[in-house]
């Protein structure tokens, strides 16, 4: 068994006549070279796998062409092609392959941060939580430990219930 990951980088400067950077990466993935990160309950690739490899490949390829763009006195920023969330690992069945891609994936969001370029992505469902969950996380509501530095400390969770889409209400104008 064997999939295709592929991979494309478009970085571009406003205001300037330099040709962008335009490339696409295309990597041949066989199943026997992956065999650690094969779900233990199928004995098989998942959808949830090539799409958690994609996504670390699009962030390593981001992150390359970040670095190669950054020009000194020019603001930069790294626009991710959907989310930066990758809550789709923790629905593998194979916690040791969650905890490689999870580590690898954020040694890539470390080097963004030590590199000092700035990332972002874009939310496209605004009926979706994600963005109200990076909240709740903040603020301590999610059963992981909250930020060292937080002085909040909610007797109930303020933000159940709350959509991303009501956040953007409150703070956007229409349009």
């Amino acid at each position: 068994m064997f999939f295709l990951l592929n991979g494309s980088q478009v970085g571009f400067q406003y205001g300037t006549r330099e040709d962008p950077l335009l490339n696409t990466e295309p990597r041949l993935r066989f199943e026997e070279d992956l065999s650690a990160h094969v779900d233990e309950v199928l004995g098989s690739m998942t959808t949830e796998l090539v799409s958690a490899l994609r996504d670390e490949m699009e962030l390593e390829l981001l992150l390359d062409a970040a670095r190669t763009a950054q020009v000194d006195g020019r603001p930069l920023v790294g626009l991710a092609d959907g989310t930066l969330i990758r809550w789709m690992i923790r629905g593998m069945n194979n916690e040791a392959a969650e905890e490689r891609l999870i580590a690898r994936y954020t040694e890539y969001l470390q080097a963004f941060q030590q590199d000092q370029l700035p990332l972002a992505s874009y939310v496209s469902m605004p009926a979706t939580t994600e963005v109200v969950n990076l909240l709740r996380f903040v603020v301590g509501e999610l059963a992981v430990p909250a930020p060292k530095d937080l002085t909040v400390t909610p007797d109930t969770p303020p933000l159940q219930g709350l959509l991303d889409r009501h956040v953007f209400d409150a703070i956007l104008e229409p349009g």
